[in-house]
């Protein structure tokens, strides 16, 4: 088969979409974000912006938090990232949202205190040779 035939879906079966990288257009900071939602994320890159136009920038945000898709080389699958000043310097942080899941006041939570699993040896029976 030839790689042109080939098409990216999804494990639904939907065709996927081709996102372009976020360096290749401007990105519309209309989606502010609370602060929880930035908790929640569980970080892979964090840049600093600099430049000319980073004072002009943090000066804009001030004390929000803006929300975006960001890809950094394109492809099929965009992360979160967050616009956020620290210092009168903004950053970007990018990264995927965490999923937990808590129990309720109605469900007990169980803690597993069973000694099944733990081997009473002697040191002097250890031969570290067998290993």
């Amino acid at each position: 088969m030839d790689k042109a035939e080939l098409t990216a879906v999804h494990a639904n079966g939907t065709q996927a979409q081709v996102v372009a990288s976020s360096f290749d257009a401007g990105i519309n900071l209309d989606q502010k974000a609370p602060l929880e939602q930035l908790m929640d994320l569980i970080v892979t890159s964090a840049y600093q912006l600099s430049g000319d136009d980073a004072a002009l920038l943090a000066t804009a945000v001030g004390q929000d938090i803006y929300t975006f898709p960001f890809s950094y080389r394109g492809g099929y699958e965009a992360s979160m990232a967050y616009l956020l000043v620290a210092h009168d310097t903004p950053f970007i942080l990018v990264g995927e949202q965490a999923q937990f899941d808590y129990i309720n006041l109605e469900e007990q939570g169980v803690l597993d205190d069973e000694d099944d699993d733990v081997l009473d040896i002697d040191e002097d029976e250890l031969d570290f040779g067998l290993m």
